[in-house]
């Protein structure tokens, strides 16, 4: 597979196989995906995310994509590759995959839209997977997968660290339009 090809009308394949901070400074480690049906899920989750975000608000900035096991054996803290979707289709030693839900997941920003904004666009407009929102200023996670399960989830602070809160498409209205810290 070449990954330097697209795989959308504006993402090439290597757009989510060499993103990240972790996959920049650590650019020796093998990171491509071994599955063909990985492959699929990247151009999937670009032609009905990516893709419909980057036609209203321009440039998407992708801070994460896909994991290889290689890579996320190496990122110190903050994801859990059995629930994350960043590993795509890809299998474990066992044969097993390493996250059960499948799809695709990709984490971004916009650098003249603000996050509430988009993610407001994503859970009326597109065909989402499950969708993580930190602030406002942070980055976003969004994945495509085969349940579409339109899972939007609060990542709320405790103590130091953030724990997930399931919200309804209502309670994200609501708190928006309040401008709450929904704290």
């Amino acid at each position: 597979m070449n990954i330097n090809k697209y795989c959308s009308k504006f993402f090439k394949y290597t757009d989510l196989i060499n993103c990240g901070e972790t996959f920049n400074n650590n650019m020796y480690i093998d990171n491509l995906p071994k599955s063909q049906e990985t492959f699929g899920a990247i151009s999937e989750l670009c032609k009905f995310i990516l893709d419909p975000i980057h036609d209203k608000y321009g440039k998407v900035v992708l801070t994460y994509g896909f994991a290889s096991q290689n890579l996320t054996k190496i990122i110190k803290k903050n994801i859990y590759p059995k629930l994350d979707q960043h590993s795509g289709y890809e299998k474990n030693q066992k044969g097993e995959y390493i996250c059960k839900r499948l799809g695709l997941a990709c984490d971004f920003y916009m650098q003249k839209t603000k996050m509430d904004k988009v993610t407001r666009y994503i859970i009326n407009n597109l065909p989402f997977d499950r969708l993580y929102y930190y602030r406002d200023d942070r980055p976003i996670h969004v994945s495509y997968g085969p349940d579409h399960k339109r899972q939007l989830i609060k990542m709320m602070p405790y103590k130091d660290r953030k724990i997930p809160k399931i919200i309804s498409k209502e309670k994200f209205w609501f708190n928006w339009y309040r401008k709450s810290s929904w704290e």
